[in-house]
């Protein structure tokens, strides 16, 4: 700014947002909404979430009664209890890693080796499948300490790792 001589001052420039300051219609938090989208009447929400929830749900954040979200909880719970239900479930085309895996979640990681009976804490031991076929059931798998291990699918020293990178690039390619 120039004062009466013409000389520049230190005053602050006053500001050029032509918008307005509203409050979010979903969780009441003040922002700037910017003149042009005033204009075209569209519905102003502080973020992306907020709109979305709008759009969802036709209502409001808080909206939704206790009572409603104890039910739809429950209802959820019941549908994803059965992973058998999720989208993401392949059934018995699951690959290497995917039915390990699921014998890790159902039966737990395992602790000794049910071929030579050690039992070592510091020693680590896996789910290791005898039909090479990768079917969800028990009976295809024994724990087994990493030696017998790889003894039982006939590997020693880099061909295990070799086998190992082989599997995942199988698993990679069903995807």
């Amino acid at each position: 700014m120039r004062n009466n001589l013409g000389q520049f001052t230190k005053e602050k420039r006053p500001s050029k947002k032509t918008g307005k300051t509203i409050e979010c219609p979903n969780c009441n938090k003040s922002f700037y909404v910017p003149l042009y989208r005033i204009k075209e009447n569209v519905k102003n929400c502080c973020s992306i979430s907020c709109a979305t929830t709008i759009k969802l749900t036709g209502k409001k954040k808080g909206a939704m009664s206790e009572d409603t979200k104890a039910k739809i909880s429950i209802k959820l719970k019941l549908i994803y209890k059965d992973e058998t239900k999720t989208t993401n479930w392949k059934g018995d085309n699951v690959g290497y890693f995917g039915v390990h895996d699921w014998m890790t979640k159902n039966y737990g990681q395992p602790v000794g080796c049910e071929v030579c009976g050690v039992n070592d804490n510091n020693r680590k031991y896996y789910w290791a499948n005898l039909s090479q076929q990768y079917k969800r059931d028990r009976k295809d798998f024994k724990r087994m300490c990493m030696p017998c291990h790889r003894k039982y699918d006939g590997f020693t020293g880099k061909e295990w790792s070799d086998k190992v990178k082989e599997y995942m690039k199988i698993s990679k390619s069903k995807l």
